[in-house]
């Protein structure tokens, strides 16, 4: 497995995911058609209780999905909390569950105590099939997870990546971004980085024309340089990478300023990496 990075950057991603395709990952899902689904606030009634998404089909349905990196014997007992507590926040609505399982490990299907049993689908990415996935580009930054023979984790990414590009759907940038963030949970991060730089990943660099000096090669031997800017057009091109993550904030080009003081990859890392702007503010 690749290197564990801290915090929830996998449910971040999944989140940012489905806030531009819901409608498409919900019919991956089996949901139904894309225009009758709409998001709801995460919020449950239970001091500031939240879900990672909670969807609304129809007028009546609701579909509750759960994201996990990997297998947790709790996960069950907390499905059965939250589906109460959707309950109380819309009585008299069918409720259907869903838990992602993005890694390794198990999650149990049901829910036994007493008379009481609750089930839930659980999805496990491993062992979907890679070229359903790739079909759909909201689908393809989950290929990486799909299953796969060993050693082509690196070969799914890269298909992901080049499938994105060439769909030409919204939020193109975004979506392999997004697949690239899901990959370090089975890829280590070099790893990820250079799969991305090949396939011209987030954007093309060759845009941004390099300057006297400041070519520096791949550490690891890639066969061609990446032309990165002194520190004007460092600024710049972390300013760019920053706005199409996160939109136009006041605060980008101090960051991106701040940033590119320092070595220009770690500044172009960092950017493609964060969580959040306020991770890079503090």
């Amino acid at each position: 497995m690749g290197e564990q990075q801290p915090g929830p950057i996998y449910d971040n991603a999944l989140k940012r995911l489905t806030a531009h395709h819901l409608g498409d990952i919900c019919q991956w899902l089996g949901l139904g058609s894309p225009v009758d689904v709409v998001a709801e606030s995460e919020e449950l009634p239970a001091h500031g209780q939240r879900v990672d998404l909670l969807v609304r089909i129809g007028d009546r349905r609701l579909a509750h999905i759960e994201f996990f990196r990997r297998g947790d014997r709790n996960a069950a007992a907390r499905m059965v909390e939250y589906l109460a507590r959707a309950g109380q926040r819309f009585p008299g609505f069918s409720i259907e569950q869903f838990i992602l399982l993005l890694g390794a490990g198990e999650i149990e299907e049901e829910f036994r105590r007493d008379a009481l049993t609750v089930h839930f689908h659980v999805i496990k990415l491993r062992e979907c099939d890679p070229a359903e996935l790739l079909l759909r580009p909201a689908a393809a930054p989950l290929a990486v997870l799909a299953k796969c023979s060993r050693g082509g984790r690196r070969q799914l990414l890269r298909d992901a990546l080049e499938a994105i590009a060439k769909s030409g759907a919204p939020h193109t940038k975004t979506l392999m971004e997004i697949a690239e963030t899901l990959a370090r949970i089975c890829l280590p991060l070099d790893v990820v980085t250079a799969t991305g730089r090949e396939a011209r990943m987030p954007f093309d660099l060759s845009e941004f024309p390099p300057s006297p000096g400041i070519i520096q090669a791949h550490a690891d031997g890639e066969a061609r340089g990446v032309a990165l800017g002194e520190a004007r057009g460092g600024a710049k091109m972390v300013g760019i990478m920053l706005r199409s993550r996160f939109g136009d904030d006041p605060r980008i080009d101090r960051i991106a300023g701040r940033l590119a003081e320092g070595d220009p990859e770690v500044a172009f890392r960092t950017a493609m990496n964060a969580a959040s702007l306020a991770d890079l503010d503090s």
